[in-house]
């Protein structure tokens, strides 16, 4: 029996000297145990709590345009059906200290006797590029160092209308 016992002990010895020392293993490498669990990558760590604040994208030039002219639109097609006006915006230009876009607001005139088609102009305007400020004038590019290139009209229109 002692022989037995013995060569038991030994065998317990070999195979835990072959396979290395699985509580060793346990202690100083956790992550190498095999956990029956499929592996896993590591997921990135992540703040306690969560960035809610959107990050902002440049806006395009197209962006802009295309927000301003609708701005446009929505404002004075609440007073009157837009289809037959456009609103178009040309260069940025610099008035007094602000920039401000150059814009025209047309109408599509139709001439029923020779069946043509043409704009009319309703008015110049120039818009701040973030929306805020809108003043209807007029617009002499040919006054370039000889004077003033625009002129103003009116105070800003959007005052104006939330005022009014």
């Amino acid at each position: 029996m002692k022989l037995y016992a013995l060569a038991l002990a030994l065998l317990l010895l070999l195979g835990l000297c072959s396979c290395g020392n699985p509580i060793r293993d346990i202690v100083t490498q956790p992550e190498t145990v095999p956990s029956g669990e499929p592996d896993l990558p590591d997921e990135p760590d992540l703040p306690d709590e969560p960035d809610s604040t959107p990050v902002p994208t440049p806006e395009t030039e197209e962006e802009c345009r295309a927000r301003l002219t609708k701005k446009m639109q929505d404002i004075f097609g609440a007073a009157e059906p837009m289809e037959n006006y456009s609103f178009t915006l040309g260069e940025r230009m610099t008035v007094g200290e602000k920039e401000y876009y150059y814009g025209l607001w047309q109408r599509t005139i139709v001439d029923y006797d020779t069946q043509s088609r043409y704009l009319s102009t309703v008015a110049e305007f120039f818009i701040t590029p973030d929306g805020a400020e809108c003043y209807i004038g007029n617009y002499y590019p040919e006054n370039a160092g000889n004077g003033e290139t625009v002129v103003f009209s009116s105070g800003n229109i959007f005052e104006e209308i939330n005022n009014g």
